[in-house]
């Protein structure tokens, strides 16, 4: 089965790809129709460019690799896993998207998140900015360690770019 999108579909490693990664994994996602990023870019049209950074959990990220190349007037969208990298990389693009914290997956009023993952600092889930950067921590659909979500709701991100 072929993946498709009007834009492409666009691939970065989380700390599972980068622990037990796919045999030929470049080959194995392009059959299925997706494009891998690891410290790599991409422009998705015109003026717009996705930028791929590797975990900072399991792998090794590489900023300057990965915005080889990308105009400095561009429309810069970053992917990365573990939100606790945008520390460093604040500034450095217009969004980002992260998830890797499963939202804290188990949580409580009042208290919040009962754990989340390492590398996910204060960014569990939801909207942030630093340095005229935003980003979005996805929840996602998954669990991590533990089979159950309780009051964090799984949940699939649809973020519409009013990019010209």
């Amino acid at each position: 089965m072929k993946l498709h999108a009007p834009l492409g579909v666009w691939v970065v490693r989380g700390n599972h790809e980068d622990w037990w990664p796919v045999k030929h994994e470049s080959a194995f996602y392009e059959s299925a129709g997706a494009r891998l990023l690891v410290n790599s870019n991409g422009q998705v049209r015109d003026g717009v460019w996705l930028i791929g950074i590797d975990d900072l959990y399991a792998g090794s990220p590489d900023l300057e690799r990965a915005f080889a190349g990308v105009p400095e007037s561009a429309y810069k969208l970053a992917l990365f896993h573990s939100p606790v990298y945008f520390d460093k990389m604040a500034g450095r693009s217009d969004l980002v998207l992260a998830g890797h914290s499963h939202g804290g997956q188990v949580r409580l009023p009042v208290v919040g998140a009962l754990w989340t993952p390492p590398f996910v600092g204060e960014y569990f889930s939801g909207w942030f900015e630093k340095q005229g950067t935003k980003m979005y921590v996805s929840r996602g659909i998954g669990t991590s360690i533990f089979d159950v979500r309780f009051w964090c709701r799984p949940e699939v991100a649809i973020i519409t770019l009013g990019v010209q």
